[in-house]
């Protein structure tokens, strides 16, 4: 039996924005986990869930108990539907919660069905920021359009190996003035992926991979279609409101919160894949057209083609 058990961390009527420690930190216990028990925090959130979930499905567990406090808050999420798990017989039910998307697998079998989960989840991760965000039918296009190039990064560059290439989640605390989306994949990774584009060899050699991927217009498939804005859009969505960008890949991680915390770091651990976290204050605006107006604008365009 792979068991968590967990602190108690006090809590406060804002919640504490993520670090890129808590990353650091969850992923450390989640290779504990492995040797039998690992620390579990007292409030989970989705990039807890998506991590946790695409763990056990690598390594192929059958069981895993987690504190009672959490089983019934991750079954709500979906943890052990995606898992193929059978929950914890002492589990408390819990419906499922408002303001969340649970976790949504990536695991198409042909083109249509991928291009179908590709639409669906980013669907129904922009429908949970309905109500935080001013003119929402124009915004929450822009954002289901940069998710979707990053969701569709993660089925084509994932495994197919453990039936489990990737994940996402989102949860929403009205009460913490705080939301999260969390998506996750156990590719080839951000390093290798830009590594595919000759134009960006130099600045990989003298910079974090994760930092350059969050920068305008870098894409590794330049000539495919691929924009290269999903995580700019994100970030500077991000950096907007205050709320908080995370970026993990390998041992290198980027965060960025405000326009002026923004920093590079080597992690003395790895994650297999690409792991991305943005969480944002709810009683703030996301303005997607303030942030495409601070961008050059593509040949072809001028500023009223941005606005909203």
């Amino acid at each position: 039996m792979y068991e968590f058990s967990y602190i108690t961390i006090e809590k406060t009527l804002i919640m504490e924005t993520t670090q890129y420690e808590d990353i650091e930190h969850w992923i450390h216990q989640l290779e504990n986990l492995a040797t039998g028990t690992a620390i579990c925090p007292d409030f989970l959130r989705p990039f807890h869930l998506v991590t946790l979930a695409l763990f056990i499905k690598k390594l192929g567990w059958t069981e895993l108990c987690l504190p009672e406090e959490l089983s019934a808050y991750a079954g709500s999420m979906g943890l052990f539907d995606v898992i193929d798990m059978a929950p914890p017989s002492n589990m408390k039910k819990s419906s499922a919660r408002s303001g969340s998307c649970e976790l949504r697998p990536f695991i198409p079998e042909t083109q249509q069905q991928k291009e179908y989960y590709i639409d669906d989840i980013a669907s129904n991760l922009t429908t949970m920021m309905y109500p935080h965000m001013p003119s929402y039918h124009q915004n929450i296009e822009s954002l289901k359009i940069c998710l979707t190039e990053i969701i569709g990064n993660s089925f084509d560059h994932a495994e197919q190996k453990n039936g489990l290439p990737g994940l996402a989640c989102a949860q929403r605390w009205p009460k913490g003035n705080l939301a999260q989306i969390a998506v996750v994949d156990s590719g080839i990774g951000i390093r290798k992926s830009l590594h595919l584009n000759e134009d960006l060899h130099t600045s990989l050699n003298s910079m974090n991979s994760c930092e350059l991927a969050s920068q305008y217009g870098i894409t590794s498939k330049p000539n495919a279609g691929h924009s290269g804005y999903g995580l700019a859009l994100i970030k500077d969505l991000m950096q907007q409101n205050s709320g908080t960008y995370i970026l993990l890949s390998g041992n290198e991680l980027y965060y960025a919160s405000g326009n002026d915390q923004m920093q590079s770091y080597l992690l003395d651990i790895s994650w297999k894949g690409t792991l991305l976290i943005f969480e944002w204050r709810i009683d703030q605006h996301l303005d997607v057209g303030a942030v495409y107006n601070n961008w050059p604008h593509p040949e072809g365009y001028d500023e009223t083609d941005f606005n909203f």
